[in-house]
């Protein structure tokens, strides 16, 4: 696609010329807008000085086009796929964007050489990353050997400063093949991962997820999706997948819930030396694979939780163990089953009692249905200011606090009998509360006993209604 800008002058009487231009999505491949190719994915750098070199390999054959973000374009023509170091050197100072384009039309065979990869090249320099990768190197056939799909070994790894993926890196692909995401990301600073990322990828491969995210320490949360569409596993496909990534904390329900089929050494130390992840493992992470009667291949869990020193060995009150058929690979952690309560109203369910108490002062619980989750459940705290006796159900029974002497009245802002105690607590005119006038059968009123008293300047004075009509009631 082209935009035309045309510049008209009185030269003549006639046309002064024609300039076109690429779109901003494009590479101008010769600089003069007549070949506009597609950028396919784009890297930002880091601040740059000249004389900085940026490089990367490349083994599959194709055109392809490098746009170096300083004006000069490249044009590469490969026809075999023999692995290739291209560099470029700037001249100037400042950030850089680099764009990718062209199409692959051959992949090397080698199981251990990439179609393309920036670590031994420059990967330090390397700040963001957005696009698609996947459309500049597609599957050149339906089938999965050497020399029909890419391989991104290494891709990024080394990348200190890269902290995102773009969930569209690898949107077309649904096959795999041996180490294509080996070392992919290892030991780059990526804080969070998408849930698409890998989201069409629904076939498993030989050490497919090898290390991927190996030592990438800045790493909080994994994506509980995933791998959610593989159903199949192979040998060393999630060998040391997160070994060290010592930021994690918790490892996610289901993680591999999908996958059907075991291999030999297939989570061999996958979150080994994962030193910050606490709680049990969940019950659900091997779904599959135990609902299947995976058979116990070599070393199938090997190490699989070896140094991961927060994660529990004993179930915690309000769970109970849950067998697996895998505990010997596990070093003495185990997964658990998280109990289940229905609290009534007014009670909740805690932390660390196997079973629903009263709901505690100044707080109310609406009782329901609970799952042991390692936090207290159906306990809500009273807003600043209100407060309510133990067992409270609602909110409406949060309510202020009246001293009178050692006594405590509680006022409301549902109105409990009639009469009552108005408070304006906004002296607009309006009862903001409520406070019952007695909780004995006779009202308050002058012929009676039952008042409340209070007591202000040295003057007690009593409450009460004169418009009640004792007759009703009877002692």
């Amino acid at each position: 696609m082209r935009k035309i800008l045309i510049v008209l002058s009185v030269i003549y009487g006639g046309l002064c010329g024609v300039a076109i231009a690429c779109e901003s999505n494009e590479i101008d491949v010769l600089g003069d807008g007549s070949q506009c190719e597609a950028a396919k994915f784009t890297i930002t750098t880091t601040e740059l000085t000249a004389d900085t070199t940026f490089a990367f390999y490349m083994s599959a054959s194709g055109t392809f086009y490098v746009d170096w973000g300083d004006g000069t374009v490249d044009t590469i023509t490969r026809n075999d796929t023999t692995e290739t170091l291209y560099d470029h050197t700037y001249t100037t100072d400042g950030v850089k964007t680099i764009r990718f384009g062209g199409l692959a039309t051959g992949y090397n065979t080698d199981s251990y050489v990439a179609s393309i990869r920036f670590y031994g090249g420059t990967p330090n320099l390397i700040v963001s990353v957005s696009g698609d990768i996947s459309i500049m190197f597609p599957y050149i056939t339906d089938n999965s050997q050497d020399g029909a799909q890419p391989r991104f070994y290494r891709l990024f790894r080394g990348a200190q400063r890269l902290r995102s993926i773009p969930e569209t890196l690898f949107s077309s692909y649904t096959t795999t093949s041996t180490n294509m995401f080996k070392q992919a990301f290892m030991q780059c600073s990526i804080v969070s991962i998408s849930e698409d990322l890998f989201s069409g990828i629904t076939t498993g491969a030989d050490n497919l997820f090898e290390s991927t995210f190996e030592s990438c320490g800045l790493l909080k949360i994994i994506p509980t999706g995933l791998f959610s569409g593989i159903t199949s596993g192979a040998q060393g496909m999630f060998k040391w997948t997160f070994y060290g990534c010592n930021s994690l904390t918790s490892i996610p329900e289901g993680l591999f819930s999908n996958i059907q089929t075991g291999a030999d050494a297939m989570f061999g130390g996958t979150f080994q030396n994962c030193r910050g992840v606490k709680g049990y493992i969940p019950q659900s992470l091997f779904a599959g694979l135990i609902a299947n009667g995976s058979p116990y291949l070599s070393g199938l869990m090997q190490n699989i939780f070896t140094s991961c020193d927060k994660l529990i060995k004993t179930c915690p009150t309000g769970t109970s163990q849950y067998i697996t058929g895998y505990e010997e690979y596990w070093d003495g952690h185990v997964a658990c089953t998280p109990h289940t309560h229905d609290c009534d109203s007014g009670t909740y369910f805690p932390t660390i009692i196997d079973g629903c108490v009263a709901c505690p002062e100044n707080n109310y619980c609406p009782g329901g249905e609970y799952t042991y989750n390692g936090v207290d459940q159906g306990i809500i705290a009273c807003p600043v200011g209100l407060y309510a006796p133990m067992g409270m159900s609602s909110l409406t029974q949060c309510g202020r606090i009246l001293h009178i002497g050692d006594n405590i009245v509680y006022l409301h802002s549902t109105k409990k009998t009639t009469p009552a105690l108005h408070v304006d607590i906004d002296q607009d005119g309006t009862a903001d509360f409520f406070g019952n006038m007695t909780t004995l059968d006779v009202p308050m009123t002058r012929g009676t006993e039952r008042k409340l008293k209070l007591q202000y300047d040295g003057v007690t004075y009593s409450v009460y209604d004169d418009s009640v009509d004792l007759s009703e009631y009877t002692n």
